[in-house]
């Protein structure tokens, strides 16, 4: 069956299922290994790079978390389906991966929200003084 016509019965079965933490994982599971690896590695250095070298701009590694975390779930979500495919539903280590995905889900979702936050802070600041 086509790909795009499942998407889109899906959408018209349950027309609220898109939201952020769908569309996420939507584009992890579209994006290549390489992507994956390199967003979690790129994201991950960089994070630590700022942290390490430059702590006062904790700001900027935020970013940077959200993309590590996202290569990071997608490399673990990618792991788990084929050792599910491969091995089927009681593989080793498959409490790790579940594990895994929900530390990088949680570091990202609260990474964004810092950033969001701070944005917010910052406007308000300037906005009120």
């Amino acid at each position: 069956m086509d790909p795009a016509l499942t998407e889109e019965r899906e959408s018209r079965i349950d027309p609220d299922a898109e939201h952020i933490f769908a569309l996420v994982a939507k584009l992890a599971r579209r994006a290549s290994d390489g992507q994956l690896v390199m967003a979690a590695a790129a994201g991950i250095a960089g994070a630590a790079m700022i942290g390490l070298l430059a702590p006062t701009w904790w700001f900027g590694a935020l970013p940077l978390l959200c993309i590590g975390s996202f290569g990071v779930w997608g490399i673990a979500e990618r792991t788990a389906t084929e050792r599910m495919e491969r091995l089927g539903p009681g593989f080793d280590g498959r409490r790790t991966l579940i594990a895994l995905r929900i530390i990088a889900a949680a570091i990202g979702t609260l990474a964004a929200a810092l950033v969001i936050l701070t944005i917010a802070a910052k406007a308000l600041g300037t906005w009120i003084s």
